[in-house]
This record gives C-alpha cells, structure tokens and sequence, in this order.
C-alpha cells in the first residue's frame, strides 16, 4: 500500500509539472520587455549638438502599432516581446508631417532594450 501512495504521489507531481511548463510556454506570448529612448534634433551647423524634442514615437510591430506621446525628448514604454520599427513625429518638423526614423530594434521579455530617434535639422 505504501507503494501505492507513492507512485501516486509521482504521478501527481509529473502531471502539475507538465500542466505548468504547458501554461508558461503559452503565456511567454503576453511577455513585454520595456524600450527607452530619446527623441532627438541632429545636425545643422557645423558645432551644433543634438537637441532632445517632444513628439510622438511610433512603435510599429507585425500586429499592431503602438505610440507614445513625450514632451521632454525621452521615453519609456512596455511593449509585447517582437520586433518593431521605430519612428516619430515632432511638431517642429513641417508640422508633424515628416516621420522620422528610428531604426528596428527587438524587444525581449524582461529586458531594457535602448532606441532612439533622430530628425535631422535642416
């Protein structure tokens, strides 16, 4: 009978690991990694440094697209694990009519991943 009890015991602790590597293996799909980033001015005068400015940082993935809106030139926002392209738009840019390039990055779940930004001054 003791016996018993125990292959029990071993069958019930195989099936909950099993049923917990089947429910993490479907959740890492709602996984996010957090992107930051500066949203910036290059170029201009011979001298002239990069300047930080406000806009809207688009972050463009297979599924969705996803924006943050920052007025002091730096970011912080979650996204779902993927690759995106990044973009942005700034007001002093022809009106926000001038999307500008931010390059591709890849978000991984539980990590910083760094981007950037950059409009060129004209």
């Amino acid at each position: 009978m003791g016996s018993r009890i125990t292959r029990q015991k071993i069958a019930i602790c195989c099936l909950s690991l099993m049923v917990a590597i089947f429910f993490s293996a479907c959740s890492s799909s709602q996984q996010s990694g957090m992107v930051t980033g500066v949203f910036e001015s290059v170029g201009g005068p011979p001298g002239a440094n990069p300047s930080l400015d406000s806009g809207t940082v688009y972050f463009k993935g297979p599924l969705s697209t996803y924006s943050v809106h920052e007025l002091d030139g730096q970011f912080d926002y979650r996204l779902p694990t993927g690759t995106y392209r990044v973009s942005g738009r700034s007001p002093q840019f022809d009106s926000g009519r001038i999307s500008c390039p931010g390059g591709i990055i890849h978000v991984s779940a539980m990590r910083i991943t760094v981007s950037g930004v950059s409009c060129p001054r004209v």
